[in-house]
């Protein structure tokens, strides 16, 4: 036994700084494998913690019945983020137009004149403007661009 631990003292000494480089590359690459496996645990629950935090919306829905309407006027009080949605379309549109240079089909034109009118139609009936619904698309449209 006393031979094995001295042939193993002069190996360690022999090749010290080898046995160090390698026990630093061992735990630097410990270290990045824990942060990648953290990262992609937060990147998992990111959707769902904005999600909570936010209180987004669900659903978009239109209806051409005065008591569903009423009802849904209701709840777009409750909730302005809801119109955030087709505001978007329209600054997504304008943007890729006029930044990136895109040109419309023809049939686009109408489509995006409906959606001008479905915005326009809950701010003229409620009297008020919501700057949220046109922050948000404004402000997700820029960074799409990036």
């Amino acid at each position: 036994m006393g031979t094995s631990w001295m042939i193993a003292r002069c190996e360690v000494r022999r090749r010290w700084s080898s046995l160090a480089s390698l026990a630093v590359l061992i735990a630097v690459m410990s270290g990045v494998l824990l942060t990648a496996v953290v990262g992609a645990h937060r990147t998992a629950s990111a959707v769902d913690r904005f999600r909570s935090w936010a209180g987004a919306s669900d659903v978009v829905y239109q209806s051409s019945d005065a008591e569903v309407a009423a009802t849904m006027r209701t709840i777009l009080d409750d909730n302005p983020d809801v119109e955030v949605a087709g505001v978007r379309h329209l600054v997504n549109a304008f943007l890729a137009t006029v930044v990136l240079g895109e040109k419309l089909r023809p049939l686009h034109y109408p489509a995006l004149g409906l959606v001008a009118i479905g915005v326009m139609v809950p701010f003229v009936v409620s009297g008020t403007f919501t700057w949220l619904a046109l922050a948000l698309p404004i402000s997700f449209g820029c960074y799409g661009l990036v």
